[in-house]
């Protein structure tokens, strides 16, 4: 029940009922009170509206904390994969074109269009929604009157300042789309500027629905980095920051999208709450909660950058460093600092918009902007970590205080509501992310009070966070021509880390660090941890040089420091075999992110540090606050300020490896050495096999190339021909001629598919494996084989020791097809014919596989009914007889056949044993009595005479028991007259109970299935087709196992219907006739056979039974 241990709370209805929340959405769950008093039906949906305005600040801000939190912990450090998802990459680049092509430029600012999906489903109104949460919202905010008063002055400002309009007749539109969205407060009080957030909810939508913010699409991710804006903020002598005033609402809507944005609000919130209290408003600019907004804003202010901002380097500056809202400005002097302010005042001014808030650790920045658009405070936070101006440092401190009662998810919410995007707190923190693993791996639920024990042990690990307070400089001196910097992983059972350093001759200061946890799932080495943590390293590596733009780091070299040598080695070593999935993806990706810094001019180097010296050891096992107060933790350890030659620590190279640097290659296509050719060459398949139907055609075109190859061969040297006649000796019995392929060409190509085949998924590890199990072997044609016992049976060749071939892989499942066959035969069936030329491990598990996934099959076993509970079987079905002394009989449609261009009908009739279920199959053109006659004598003909018939009460079986049975009929008289002296039991099945001739029901299903399948797209077929057909059909299922396929080599045969009536072609084992006088319980050979066909027949009797 993972999907609902989510960290939301449940909410109880009125009715009783509970509403879960869930990863698959909201669940509604519970028992109903049996009493309920009569109420209108939409009175549930105003509570539950209700419920959710009440708490929705509270889920809000709880929502928002972990998804910031989340965000947090994975920058910087995520899996370097290249390029993004090419489909997406287009999507977003016809968004960023519909908004080029669709922008404009005014008076009173920029209009944009909304992005909607192309061929998106319809979408509702929803003032239904908006209503009943409007009430839902008054009747909150009236408990607390100041609100209701904020609310409604943020709405009558807004419609002062033309942000909203009022709509009059609220039944005409300008648009195509009208929709209204609901709203809420959030209450954020500790803010200084907007105490008071009306939230729009873009996503509410009825039940199988679209949401507005379904169909808009979300538009490329144009905002820069938020732990890259911090740390280029530490890097200029002056620094300015500032906000824009109410962003994203001065940004204009364009007239055909405004009643897409539609709201309901009260013409006065003293009168009651009705229809006519409500009125409908909708918004001239883009509002926040749609999911397109953050794309809109920042869309509009780059536009304005590229083509209406002269000064390009400033324009460049403010796209890189403008994250929503906030913006930070750099220079290297107050008069710069002054310049670019007022300017950037102007380029906003431009827009429409009012950017404001700044402060500068430059004193003289506030005597050139008008004191309403400086800050008032020195201390404000950016990007959400608190800086001081007035000492250029950033004031980092803790807040852990305790809750009461103490659950699992108070504690989830005490460490999200930590911020720290630069990973500088991780030695305090990792102690509580390492208790909060041990409340998953312990299973507590979300609102369960944890117990004493527990609850004591986090308020020792809670109070040696709270209160800790640091304060950072802001600025490293950074020098261009001697900055470098170094990067420190370490690894424990607990958590993995890496920090990363900027230093140069003078100072080291910490930049970024980052903290991973292992997965409670897996249990992992030490030294794969290791690798974990180099890995962790080598991406916060590139995450600081890109963030810096490798502007400091140009031409400088980055050193990354591990305490494992295991690691280390791994990494130096150009031998990579044998070392795991997890570590060979891990080097790949190193290498990678390697190759790419030093195509930007940027020498990585490697190296080992003692655990002692090692920073990151302590952001693995963790710090108190006293000791984070004062560690070399901020500053690095002491050498890095030191001449590099003096440095203790010895480096290791990194070794170049195409194989692990290229993403594209894949594992099966690694190196393998070919003992033929005794020299390094690629293995991959020959063929696409997804572009191959069937094995027929893979051999086919396999057999086409090779004779191509022969002929290419007719102008190459000697030595060449010899080389490729050694790798590939099929190619001698290639045919030149052009005509179509021959028999021992397509045996040839099927031996070169196995052949490579085996060079790749059957590995040397992978035959010793195998070797006490299956005794694999190469034959003449270097085929890898497994040895059975059965070398002295009557088998051919091929099912004595068959070819070994990989399971899970194409080629296997390209075999089961070809035996499933054009007859669709069943599992056993399947796997008998599999078994007569290959051995492939876990057969049974894969054979049900590939008859699941047939479509055909699909189609004819999905049944929508069970069949009737059947009582016991009668006598005649499980006594021993001779084949077909008692018969099941009935008639069954077949396709139509053209005979000199005319169509006519034809019919099948079946006659099976009742107990060794042989089939005996006639075609007739007819249903009646006389082609009925001649279908039975023909099967009597062939298969003798039954002692009953068992049928169903068909006026064709009706009149025939009768006319044969009644010697002074007009039928004709000599085939009466033979026939009647023959005795013939009839036995009729109870009208309408059809399960009582299940047996040969069963059996005309398996018929209809093959012929259908077979012939469902096939036209034109003559009566000689369908009759040569039908044979085949018979022959097929009579060949079918009746008892279950044995998995090892040496059991016995299985035994099928055709055995009772053609012994010389049994598939029995062969025992040799060896006696052995000292051993009183041998048994001739005869004897041995008797038992072994006695128990095959009582095993083939059980199968029929089931």
């Amino acid at each position: 029940m993972e999907f609902l241990d989510v960290p939301y709370s449940r909410h109880t209805l009125p009715s009783g009922l509970q509403l879960v929340p869930s990863r698959l959405g909201y669940l509604l769950t519970g028992r109903q009170m049996e009493t309920i008093q009569q109420r209108d039906p939409t009175d549930s949906i105003d509570a539950d509206m209700a419920i959710f305005a009440n708490s929705f600040a509270n889920f809000d801000e709880e929502l928002e904390r972990w998804d910031k939190y989340w965000t947090m912990d994975s920058a910087g450090v995520c899996e370097f994969t290249g390029t993004k998802n090419a489909e997406k990459d287009a999507i977003n680049a016809k968004v960023a074109k519909f908004f080029e092509d669709t922008i404009e430029k005014r008076e009173d600012g920029y209009y944009i269009r909304f992005p909607y999906e192309e061929n998106h489903p319809p979408l509702p109104t929803n003032k239904a929604i908006a209503f009943k949460r409007l009430k839902a919202v008054i009747e909150t905010l009236r408990k607390t009157p100041h609100l209701l008063r904020d609310y409604e002055e943020t709405f009558r400002a807004q419609q002062e300042i033309g942000v909203i309009e009022e709509i009059p007749d609220s039944s005409a539109s300008e648009g195509t789309i009208v929709h209204y969205i609901p709203h809420q407060p959030v209450i954020t009080p500790h803010k200084e500027t907007t105490k008071l957030r009306i939230v729009f909810d873009a996503s509410a939508h009825f039940k199988d629905s679209p949401s507005l913010n379904d169909i808009l699409h979300q538009g490329p991710l144009i905002l820069p980095e938020l732990y890259a804006m911090l740390l280029r903020f530490r890097i200029p002598k002056f620094v300015i920051i500032s906000d824009v005033e109410k962003a994203f609402l001065q940004v204009r809507l364009h007239e055909a999208d405004r009643d897409a944005t539609r709201f309901l609000w009260v013409r006065d919130v003293n009168a009651p709450f009705n229809e006519q209290n409500v009125t409908t408003f909708r918004f001239t600019r883009v509002t926040f909660g749609l999911n397109v907004s953050p794309y809109l804003l920042g869309a509009t202010i780059h536009h304005h950058l590229n083509h209406a901002v002269e000064n390009k380097d400033l324009a460049n500056e403010i796209r890189e460093n403008l994250y929503v809202d906030n913006l930070i400005l750099s220079a290297n002097t107050p008069i710069e600092a002054m310049k670019k302010s007022l300017e950037t005042r102007k380029i906003f001014g431009e827009m429409g918009m009012n950017i404001r808030e700044f402060l500068s650790n430059d004193e003289t920045l506030c005597h050139y902007l008008p004191e309403t658009a400086y800050a008032k405070s020195s201390t404000r936070k950016v990007l959400g970590v608190p800086w001081n101006a007035n000492t250029d440092c950033f004031e980092v401190h803790c807040s852990m205080t305790p809750v009461d009662p103490m659950t699992k998810r108070t504690v989830a919410g005490k460490i999200a509501s930590i911020y720290d995007p630069l990973g500088w707190l991780v030695p305090l923190l990792i102690s509580a992310k390492n208790f909060q693993q041990e409340l998953w791996k312990q299973k507590f639920q979300w609102d369960s009070k944890l117990p004493p024990e527990v609850t004591s042990r986090w308020s020792e690990i809670s109070e040696n966070i709270d209160g800790f307070r640091k304060s950072i400089p802001r600025r490293f001196h950074a020098d261009p021509e001697t900055q470098h910097l170094a990067v420190f992983a370490d690894a424990s059972e607990i958590a993995i880390a890496a920090c990363a350093y900027l230093f140069n001759k003078n100072m080291s200061s910490l930049m970024m660090a980052k903290s991973k946890l292992p997965s409670i799932k897996t249990k992992t080495t030490m030294p794969k941890l290791e690798m974990n943590a180099l890995t962790l390293a080598t991406r916060l590596a590139l995450s600081v040089a890109q963030a810096l733009k490798l502007r400091i780091l140009k031409n400088s070299t980055i050193y990354i420091f591990s305490d494992s040598q295991i690691a280390l080695s791994w990494l130096s070593s150009t031998r990579q075999t044998n070392l795991g999935v997890l570590v060979e993806n891990r080097l790949r990706e190193i290498r990678r992110i390697v190759h790419q810094l030093e195509g930007d001019g940027v020498h990585v180097v490697f190296g080992y540090i003692n655990t002692s010296e090692n920073p990151a050891d302590v952001g693995t096992r963790g710090l108190t606050k006293e000791q984070l107060a004062d560690h070399n933790w901020w500053c690095g350890p002491t050498f890095l300020r030191t001449p590099v030659q003096q440095w203790p620590t010895p480096f290791y190279p990194l070794s170049k490896s195409d194989m692990l640097i290229r993403p594209d290659l894949r594992k099966e296509e690694a190196v393998i050495i070919n003992t033929v050719c005794g020299k390094n060459v690629e293995v991959k398949d020959l063929l696409d096999w997804n572009l191959c139907g069937s094995l027929s055609s893979a051999k086919r075109i396999t057999a086409l190339v090779l004779r191509f190859i022969k002929k290419l061969l007719r102008y190459q040297n000697e030595n060449l021909k010899e080389k490729i006649f050694a790798c590939i000796p099929e190619i001698k019995s290639i045919q030149d001629s052009t005509d179509f392929l021959e028999g021992c060409e397509v045996r040839v190509a099927k031996i070169a598919l196995i052949r490579n085949h085996q060079l790749i998924y059957i590995t040397e590890e992978y035959r010793k494996s195998m070797k006490n199990t299956l005794r694999l072997y190469q034959d003449e044609n270097r085929i890898w084989r497994s040895k059975g016992r059965l070398g002295h049976s009557t088998l051919s060749d091929d099912a004595k020791n068959p070819v070994f071939i990989a399971p899970n892989t194409n080629l296997a499942e390209k075999i089961m097809n070809e035996a499933h066959g054009i007859y669709h035969k069943g599992t056993e069936h399947t796997i008998a014919t599999v078994r007569e030329q290959y051995w492939i491990p876990k057969l049974r598990q894969q054979v049900r596989k590939v008859i699941t996934h047939c479509v055909q099959c699909r189609r004819f076993n999905a049944l929508p009914y069970r069949y009737p509970e059947t009582p016991d079987l009668p006598q005649r079905r499980v006594i021993r007889c001779r084949p077909f002394q008692h018969t099941g009989l009935d008639f069954f449609d077949l396709p139509s056949c053209t005979e000199n261009n005319e169509k006519f009908k034809l019919y099948g009739c079946i006659f099976t044993c009742t107990v060794t279920r042989l089939i005996h199959l006639e075609v007739v053109r007819g249903m009646n009595t006389n082609e009925f006659i001649n279908a039975l004598r023909g099967f009597i003909a062939c298969r003798g005479l039954p002692e009953s018939i068992t049928c169903d009460n068909a006026p064709t079986f009706l009149l025939s028991a009768n006319v044969l049975g009644n010697r002074n009929n007009q039928y004709n008289q000599e085939v009466v007259r033979s026939l009647t002296n023959k005795v013939i039991q009839w036995n009729h099945i109870t009208p309408y109970a059809p399960w009582q001739g299940g047996f040969y029901e069963r059996l005309i299903k398996s018929i209809k299935q093959s012929i259908h399948k077979t012939l469902r797209s096939r036209g034109g077929r003559s009566f000689d087709d369908i009759q040569t057909f039908v044979a085949e059909v018979e022959a097929c299922l009579n060949s079918r196992p009746l008892t279950y396929q044995a998995s090892a080599q040496e059991e016995m045969c299985s035994i099928r219907p055709i055995d009772f009536v053609q012994m010389d072609i049994s598939l029995t084992l062969s025992i040799p006739e060896l006696i052995d006088n000292g051993d009183s319980e041998y048994l001739p050979p005869e004897e041995v056979r008797a038992m072994q066909y006695s128990r095959k027949v009582l095993e083939a009797l059980h199968t029929s039974c089931q």
